[in-house]
């Protein structure tokens, strides 16, 4: 399963790929995969996350969605890319949605929460990351319960 283990929220003007670059230093050893979106696929990123063994094989993967293909030289995006586009990769890709954005939507109307003005930026912050947090209880408590679907998680904040 697709689980959230790291979390960190901005504004529009940092740059997330820099946040992502500095995270992965955080990645606990057992991670096997790590799938993102194509605003993060780049050379100095796949390098940062795969990981290989004393014997050279390969222990950690990542599996980024390519970007600027007509522009791709490097060997290491070559081979994201290639496995990317393979039913493989794409099967493993699949498991990182539901996406993030649809979750915060979803708990906002459900909680009937209104959006935050701008100088609430602070609390804003907070509230995305304890959302993070809330789905990662969410999709736990499926897991424990050895639900087949452990992302589906609606069930759980229905009335």
């Amino acid at each position: 399963i697709a689980f959230p283990i790291l979390a960190q929220t901005h504004t529009a003007k940092r740059s997330t790929q820099k946040i992502f670059e500095n995270m992965i230093y955080n990645l606990p050893e057992q991670t096997l995969r790590v799938l993102a979106d194509s605003e993060y696929e780049s050379s100095k990123v796949l390098r940062k996350i795969e990981k290989y063994d004393e014997r050279g094989y390969l222990t950690r993967r990542a599996i980024i969605a390519p970007r600027d293909i007509k522009k791709m030289v490097d060997p290491l995006r070559k081979r994201n890319m290639a496995y990317f586009n393979s039913s493989r990769g794409q099967k493993k890709f699949d498991r990182r949605f539901p996406k993030v954005e649809g979750f915060f939507s979803g708990m906002i109307n459900h909680f009937n929460l209104r959006v935050l003005p701008k100088f609430y930026k602070k609390l804003a912050l907070s509230f995305l990351l304890f959302f993070v947090f809330f789905y990662q209880s969410l999709v736990w408590t499926n897991i424990m319960q050895n639900s087949k679907h452990p992302c589906a998680v609606k069930h759980l904040i229905t009335h």
